[in-house]
């Protein structure tokens, strides 16, 4: 692991690697004693208040407007960061003193802001080790400090030190999410730059550092440590699933101490029922289906598979809801047709009639996409398969093994060989829809019955592998 510190100096704000920033005026170089950082637009702006005595109200001017236009809710305001600096460096003066983690005697919190960041990390752990010192603080205040600024002080025993993932920057503060179970949400604030300023775009970065509550914000101690890890696209995806867990449970935590409370989960409003579609829709939308419908079987098929295509309009019609109220038309004329021709084999080449579900699809001007998917969804809506009979051809019932097969004393028996009393009670029963031998067959029907069983050996075929 590779630790490293960013270090601010004792106004608050990032050091320079020379110590002491300076500002180019023309050939004049000016130091400065405070500076703020602001982003703008993707760029970081550096507002001075200079000290030199030749341009006192120009840069007097320039950090007025500053703070008023370009404060961001991310970072703290100016004030704010000052209080929290001197309160922050005067109880490492009472910890210093009290516990001696730094030689020597210091005697005011400008000394202490002076020290190294290793001594100022020191002399942080000692504190958050010892947090009892804390209470002593307040109760000596032996630095005579205001009770608001105590309260703030007071409030620190309520820190959360460890190990974070920082996730993602939001428009109020920056999210930290616990790396130890229970997965928690916090809403940080940062100090004097934002979070990307100072880890870089590229989240989540994983970081060890301590939360302190600060005037109902959030905000770290000024002191981070990152760790260098790879993030994948699994773990970035658990540390997703972990975010959207803890703020189910707690949301996202924007004070110290956070509430034990689980978080109020919002009732979500029940959605207004659809309206129910009117009679006329429904018949409407049947009568322009089965309209296309008629006029293709009459040109391309015969009066058996209008009147079967019709039933089948008809009997999605009376669904509720119609599913013929979504979707054109066209698509639907051509799905009813062709889960009709699939259980009567229409698209087998030895039967009459015969058609390509392609070819039903272009004379119906819808696509075989459109035309397959709604098929499909017939099928499925109305459990449809070959030989079905309740959508065989009525000429086909003779021939349709699906219709005469039946299981008499536990043997499957062929009802169209079986004595005419089992046939009468079989009829009876509504077993089967008729008894052959009374059946008058009109001579077309015949005629093309009989053309039917002579070129019908693929269709046997199949139902001998049915039925092996």
């Amino acid at each position: 692991m590779e630790s490293h510190y960013w270090p601010f100096d004792r106004s608050g704000s990032r050091a320079s690697k020379s110590g002491v920033p300076k500002l180019e005026l023309g050939n004049e170089g000016v130091t400065r004693e405070s500076w703020l950082h602001r982003r703008s637009s993707g760029i970081t702006l550096t507002f001075c208040a200079a000290e030199s005595q030749q341009v006192p109200h120009v840069f007097a001017a320039t950090l007025t407007v500053a703070i008023s236009d370009t404060c961001q809710p991310m970072i703290l305001q100016p004030n704010e960061l000052e209080l929290f600096y001197r309160l922050q460096r005067t109880l490492f003066l009472f910890v210093n003193n009290r516990l001696s983690v730094i030689p020597g005697e210091f005697a005011t919190q400008d000394e202490i802001g002076r020290i190294s960041i290793e001594d100022r990390v020191k002399i942080r752990n000692a504190s958050n080790a010892n947090l009892d010192l804390i209470r002593s603080f307040v109760e000596e205040n032996p630095y005579q400090i205001a009770e608001e600024e105590l309260e703030i002080v007071h409030s620190w025993r309520h820190q959360v030190t460890g190990r974070f993932y920082v996730l993602r920057e939001l428009k109020n503060y920056t999210v930290f999410v616990t790396a130890t179970d229970p997965n928690i949400a916090y809403g940080v604030v940062a100090l004097s730059q934002p979070f990307d300023d100072l880890m870089g775009p590229d989240l989540p970065v994983m970081v060890e550092t301590v939360l302190l509550p600060f005037r109902n914000k959030i905000v770290y101690d000024g002191i981070m440590s990152p760790y260098r890890v790879s993030f994948g696209p699994g773990l970035k995806r658990s540390l997703n699933e972990a975010y959207k867990d803890a703020k189910e449970q707690h949301g996202i935590v924007t004070s110290l101490p956070m509430s034990d409370q689980p978080i109020a989960v919002k009732a979500t409003k029940p959605k207004p029922a659809p309206k129910p579609p009117s009679k006329e829709e429904k018949e409407g939308a049947l009568e322009v289906i089965t309209g296309l419908i008629d006029q293709f079987c009459k040109q391309h098929l015969n009066e058996e598979y209008a009147l079967l295509c019709r039933k089948m309009a008809e009997k999605l019609a009376r669904k509720r809801p119609s599913p013929l109220l979504k979707g054109k038309p066209n698509a639907w004329a051509s799905g009813i047709v062709r889960a009709v021709g699939g259980v009567n084999f229409l698209h087998d080449q030895s039967q009459t009639p015969y058609m390509r579900a392609t070819d039903i699809d272009q004379i119906l001007g819808t696509s075989p996409s459109s035309g397959a998917a709604k098929s499909s969804e017939i099928r499925k809506m109305l459990k449809l398969y070959p030989f079905d009979p309740n959508w065989s051809l009525p000429s086909r019932l003779d021939d349709n093994p699906m219709v005469w097969m039946l299981e008499y004393n536990g043997i499957i028996m062929d009802m169209r060989l079986a004595p005419r009393e089992l046939q009468e009670v079989a009829f009876n029963q509504g077993m089967i829809p008729y008894i052959p031998a009374d059946r008058i067959i009109p001579a077309d029907e015949n005629r093309s019955h009989k053309s039917t069983t002579v070129d019908n050996t693929k269709t046997d075929d199949r139902q001998n592998r049915l039925f092996d």
